[in-house]
């Protein structure tokens, strides 16, 4: 799938697809690294978040992390 329907398809044609012709290409289960970073300014705590650039949830605000690529995971 092209970044570039990424990011101009429609969020349920981008899905669609996913189903049919991504899916099988990911090892399941999916590992994924999240991180929550946290600051205390000016009496309050901040919670940093990042806003997507491409469906799915397209500008919606998501922690900074990242999916493991490989199918060997060293722990």
């Amino acid at each position: 799938m092209s970044k570039t329907f990424e990011n101009s398809g429609s969020e349920k044609d981008f899905l669609k697809i996913y189903q049919q012709e991504e899916m099988d290409k990911y090892v399941r289960p999916s590992v994924t690294v999240d991180s929550v970073i946290f600051r205390y300014y000016e009496g309050s705590v901040q919670t940093l978040l990042i806003k997507r650039k491409t469906i799915p949830s397209w500008e919606n605000m998501r922690l900074v992390g990242a999916s493991s690529k490989n199918k060997k995971i060293s722990i």
